[in-house]
């Protein structure tokens, strides 16, 4: 089963659907299983969406086009991946998440590997990022040579960074990226359609800067880091979950960069180490949320199967 996707999109199961280039791109998620429809309520979407409006074509309070990118929009879920595995980025693929980051900041993913990983998720029909590992042109045009669908660009604190990263991934006189898209060309893209750039606010001097920040045209949405967040605060780690210790401090920054970001009509997203932190996050007015990486996942859930199979 096929939908067309379109930047307005709702698709099967109530996520986010968006153009590939101009192509049509498979349904997936519980939809597909379920053979349901959902249609989030204009209702919901306004009081998720902080009350403003996120049609294309409003202005936002710094005089840029409120176009939202739909993909971070409608309480997208995504996935993380960390292990050097394009079997396991396939299977990530296949259950259903909006769209999936290759994490080479943090994660165990060389050069090399992204190749293949980028691959299995094109075979799902899941859309991609790759978070690169700084703020330097030549992996940001690596990762979308290899054929990323945009870039995760972590640690930016000003707008001349932001600026810097939309410009890597743009081709001139846009932007800096040097021409070499080697897999779009070959996969029919239109390789100078703006890939999104997406950049991180996790420090102090990022959320000072937010503001100008996000009237950086080109930024695609803003990804928050909770727990480096947390830390550059002077904030535990687990001020990240409801009841922990200072979390109504933490809550107040994500729900301050988030109300930002909606002023200037810029999608928000954020890691979570869990689903109840999906919940938590969304409801202090994030767009999109990343489900906690692989390894994680993986390393509970055999946890939790070898404890019941020793009972």
């Amino acid at each position: 089963m096929e939908v067309r996707a379109r930047e307005d999109a709702v698709g099967l199961g109530g996520a986010r659907r968006t153009a590939r280039w101009g192509r049509t791109v498979p349904a997936r998620g519980r939809g597909v299983l379920g053979g349901t429809v959902a249609a989030a309520g204009e209702q919901d979407r306004e009081q998720r969406d902080g009350g403003l409006d996120w049609r294309v074509g409003s202005v936002g309070r710094h005089g840029r086009r409120m176009t939202p990118d739909p993909l971070f929009t409608g309480d997208a879920v995504g996935g993380w991946l960390q292990l050097p595995s394009p079997a396991v980025a396939e299977i990530a693929g296949s259950v259903g998440f909006d769209l999936v980051c290759v994490d080479t900041q943090h994660g165990l993913i060389g050069d090399d590997t992204v190749l293949g990983m980028l691959q299995a998720l094109s075979a799902t029909g899941t859309p991609s990022l790759v978070r690169v590992p700084g703020h330097g042109a030549e992996g940001i045009g690596r990762a979308l040579d290899r054929g990323a669908d945009g870039v995760i660009v972590p640690l930016v604190e000003t707008a001349e960074q932001a600026a810097a990263a939309v410009a890597a991934c743009r081709y001139p006189p846009d932007g800096v990226r040097s021409f070499g898209p080697v897999r779009p060309s070959w996969q029919g893209r239109d390789v100078f359609a703006p890939p999104h750039t997406v950049v991180m606010v996790e420090t102090v001097a990022a959320v000072a800067n937010l503001s100008d920040v996000v009237a950086v045209d080109g930024v695609a949405a803003v990804f928050v880091g909770p727990s480096d967040l947390a830390l550059a605060h002077g904030l535990p780690l687990a001020a990240q979950g409801d009841g922990g210790p200072e979390s109504d401090r933490h809550a107040e920054l994500v729900s301050g960069i988030a109300a930002e970001c909606a002023r200037a009509g810029v999608p928000v997203g954020i890691y979570c180490d869990s689903p109840a932190h999906v919940r938590r996050f969304r409801a202090l007015g994030c767009t999109f949320t990343m489900l906690a990486a692989e390894q994680a996942i993986l390393r509970s859930a055999l946890a939790e199967k070898l404890a019941d199979a020793r009972r």
